[in-house]
């Protein structure tokens, strides 16, 4: 029996294991997609969010709060991070799916992954409501 062997008696050529254990046909497939549509989407906005950094970024740190407290820049900002982080957790996904062999492994990279992109996701989030408290406390002073 080899290592790669999941039940006894099935045969493992160099070309995997022909199909069998490998889950349903169409879950792949709806990653794939889902990272396309999510890379194509993310690059414009991506790249409008480098030219605003890069607009901003002569400026003090006064100035710059200011710039990325604007409500459209915010809003964008948000969306173009929410797709950053829905597209780094389908990434690392596949990687752990691709490379990750042992089931215990497997899982605990899972739960670490979709941790790690909550706190990111959450750290986002704060920042976001903090750039817009700026906003918010700049139109009374």
């Amino acid at each position: 029996m080899m290592a790669n062997d999941t039940k006894p008696g099935v045969p493992v050529s160099v070309f995997g294991h022909g199909g069998k254990d490998l889950g349903s046909s169409g879950h792949g497939v709806g990653h794939w997609w889902t990272q396309r549509v999510l890379t194509i989407i993310g690059m414009p906005m991506v790249l409008v969010m480098v030219l605003v950094v890069a607009w901003a970024s002569g400026r003090g740190p006064g100035q710059m709060l200011l710039v990325f407290s604007y409500p459209p820049v915010t809003i964008l900002l948000g969306l173009s991070m929410a797709l950053m982080i829905m597209h780094m957790r389908l990434g690392l996904q596949q990687v752990i799916e691709d490379y990750v062999t042992a089931r215990c492994w497997r899982y605990a990279a899972f739960i670490f992954n979709d941790a790690f992109c909550a706190v990111v996701a959450m750290m986002t989030l704060y920042a976001l409501i903090k750039f817009s408290a700026i906003s918010v406390l700049a139109q009374f002073v």
